[in-house]
């Protein structure tokens, strides 16, 4: 989720290691706040679906996450299968390193 560099950064990470990722941004246009360079990676990557004017709807799993539902722009929604999700909503760069230094610390 999302739609910012860390963001991108991120799933041509996972997609690198063998992951299949779903990039959902609530923006209609992925380049408004990256690099043509950077969207043309995620745009091209065999591993990287990307669902652009799409809103999280729903998650769902009993204990885990099994799926999360997606409502389309023209309002259609879709249940994709997703183990894990991350989720960046207004981060400034700053805050991203410290959260992961938080996390490698626990």
């Amino acid at each position: 989720m999302g739609g910012i560099r860390e963001v991108g950064l991120h799933a041509l990470s996972l997609a690198a290691h063998g992951a299949t990722v779903d990039l959902i941004v609530r923006g209609a246009e992925l380049g408004a706040r990256m690099s043509s360079y950077l969207t043309d990676r995620i745009r091209t990557h065999s591993r990287i679906r990307l669902h652009t004017g799409n809103l999280v709807r729903e998650l769902a799993g009993d204990g885990t996450l099994t799926s999360i539902v997606v409502e389309r722009p023209d309002g259609r929604q879709d249940r994709l299968a997703s183990r894990g999700l991350f989720c960046f909503i207004g981060a400034d760069p700053g805050a991203v390193s410290s959260v992961h230094a938080a996390l490698a610390s626990d």
